[in-house]
Formats: structure tokens, C-alpha cells, sequence
């Protein structure tokens, strides 16, 4: 499982989902998040984007559940990926899957933000490392919810350990 976060500073080249995603393995292969080219890289298994990005790339405001399910399916065709996962702040999230109805999770824990830096980047890591051990998209979203709520209620960049990922699925 390869995560690719791209910043937009030009370090990561489209090109490059195609060097992970060769084979014919049935495994998920690549997560990306991608602050301004999100549309670039197809071929990619995921996509995590936050809902600018995701309103960028559709060009329209999307203020409803539905209307970002819909702009999310959009993106997921036109990436050709297994899903994408809307993070939407304090609205949770937005999962679409080939085939399958939008799922829509809403935010864990409090709605006390002390930082919501790295949130982002905790999405795509607990996303990326529970499918890799084999989760479903939906059950690995649901972790990546989990995580980034733990996240946020902490100040500065921060991160949320093992430990701390069971306690607070063990609280469900």
C-alpha cells in the first residue's frame, strides 16, 4: 500500500500511481491526497479529498449530503478509483464506492476543535494502513474518522497512537 499526500509543490508527478499500481494483484495498491491536482491522478485505488478540493474539482458548491455524494462519485469515476472519501470538517465524512450507496459518517467526538492540522494526513495514513491490513473502504473510513477526531481535540500537528485508535473504538 503506497499513500501519496501531494502538497501541490511539484515533487509528485502523476505518472507515478502507474509505477504502483502495475501487477495484478487484487489488493488495494494507492491512496492519494492531493491539495490542487487531485484530478490528475488516475488510476489510483482511493482519494481523500477535503471538501474544497473536492468542490474545485467539481466546480460548484456542494452544500447537501447528496450533493456531495454526487460530486464525489464524479471524481471517483473520473479517477477510475475504488472510492473516495469526502473529509468534510465538522460535517464528517462522505464515502462513495463503485456500486454501492454513499456512506456518510459523521464527525467523532467533540465539536471543540483545538487543531485541525494534519488532520488531512491522519485521514490518509489510518485509511491507507487499515486497507492494507485488509479492511473495507467503509470499516477503514470508519477508523480514519475516529483518528482524525482524536487528532483535532489535540494542539499543534499531533498525532494518535495505536493505543489511544482502540480505546477510542472501544467507547463505539
Amino acid at each position: 500500500m503506497v499513500a501519496i499526500s501531494d502538497y501541490g509543490y511539484g515533487c509528485v508527478e502523476s505518472g507515478l500511481v502507474a509505477t504502483f499500481t502495475a501487477g495484478e494483484d487484487h489488493l488495494p495498491k494507492v491512496c492519494l491526497d492531493s491539495r490542487y491536482r487531485i484530478g490528475a491522478f488516475t488510476g489510483v485505488d482511493g482519494a481523500t479529498p477535503n471538501l474544497q478540493e473536492l468542490e474545485a474539482h467539481c466546480g460548484r458548491r456542494l452544500e447537501s449530503d447528496d450533493a456531495v455524494a454526487d460530486g464525489a462519485e464524479q471524481l471517483r469515476r473520473h479517477l477510475s478509483a475504488r472510492f473516495v472519501l469526502a473529509t468534510r470538517g465538522n460535517r464528517g465524512m462522505t464515502l462513495v464506492e463503485a456500486d454501492r450507496e454513499p456512506s456518510h459518517i459523521p464527525v467523532f467526538g467533540t465539536d471543540e476543535v483545538a487543531d485541525v492540522t494534519g488532520a488531512g494526513d491522519t485521514v490518509l495514513a489510518v485509511l491507507s494502513a487499515a486497507l492494507a491490513a485488509g479492511a473495507e473502504p467503509v470499516t477503514a473510513a470508519g477508523l480514519a474518522n475516529i483518528a482524525a477526531g482524536l487528532v483535532v481535540m489535540k494542539l499543534g500537528t499531533a498525532t494518535v497512537c495505536a493505543k489511544e485508535l482502540r480505546a477510542a473504538v472501544e467507547t463505539i
